[in-house]
C-alpha cells in the first residue's frame, strides 16, 4: 500500500506588506493572481470633484505664483489626476484641458459627469509595486479584506489617494482597490510618439 504525500497550507500570523500592521493572517493564506497591464481607464473611474467655490482658478502649476486661466464656476465638475501638497491636479471635462486647482476649491463628490469624456492617457498616473508581494484591499485599511495579492514590477492605474493610501484599477478584476504608498512608486504616463 503506498502512502501520498498531502501539503495543507495553513493561515499564519505574520507581517503584511501594506507598509503598516500585521494582519491577522499571513500572505500564504491568499491566493497569488497576476493582473494582467493596465488598460486606459474611463473618465468616470477617476474621481469627481465638485467645484465649491465661484471664481476658481486653473494654474498651469501647483503654486500662486504660476499663469492661470479660467475661472471655472461653482458646481462644476472635474477629475481627479493627482494631488501636491494643498494642490490638485484636475482635467476639466468641459474645456478638455488639464490644470492645478488649490484643495479649498473643491470637494469629492458621488457624482459623475453628465457624458464621458476620455481622458489624455499622459496626464494619467501609475503606481508600480516595489516589493516582492503587496495585497491590494477593498477600503484604506489595513483591516479591509484583500482583494489580490499584487507581485513586484507590476502597474496599476492611480485614481485617488486618501492620506498614506492610493486607489488604483485593478482592470483583470475591472473593481477598484487600494494599496499603501509606501509599497509602490508613482509615475506620470509620457507621452507615446506615433
Amino acid at each position: 500500500m503506498g502512502l501520498a504525500m498531502v501539503a495543507v497550507l495553513m493561515p499564519t500570523g505574520g507581517t503584511t506588506s501594506d507598509g503598516a500592521g500585521v494582519d491577522e493572517y499571513g500572505q500564504d493564506a491568499f491566493q497569488e493572481v497576476k493582473p494582467p497591464e493596465p488598460t486606459d481607464p474611463h473618465s468616470n473611474l477617476l474621481s469627481t470633484l465638485e467645484v465649491t467655490r465661484d471664481s476658481c482658478y486653473i494654474f498651469l502649476e501647483p503654486e500662486y505664483k504660476s499663469h492661470y486661466f479660467g475661472p471655472l464656476a461653482k458646481g462644476e465638475k472635474v477629475k481627479w489626476l493627482d494631488t501636491r501638497e494643498e494642490w490638485i491636479h484636475v482635467w476639466i471635462p468641459r474645456l478638455r484641458v488639464s490644470g492645478w486647482i488649490h484643495n479649498t476649491k473643491a470637494k469629492e463628490t458621488s457624482e459623475t459627469t453628465s457624458s464621458p469624456v476620455k481622458v489624455p492617457e499622459n496626464l494619467l498616473s501609475t503606481v508600480t509595486v516595489m516589493t516582492k508581494r503587496a495585497n491590494i484591499r477593498e477600503n484604506p485599511t489595513t483591516g479591509s479584506k484583500i482583494i489580490i495579492v499584487a507581485q513586484e514590477g507590476q502597474e496599476f492605474w492611480l485614481l485617488n489617494n486618501k492620506k498614506s493610501w492610493y486607489q488604483i484599477w485593478v482592470s483583470g478584476l475591472e473593481k477598484k482597490g487600494w494599496i499603501h504608498e509606501t509599497l509602490v512608486t508613482k509615475k506620470q504616463k509620457q507621452k507615446t510618439s506615433p
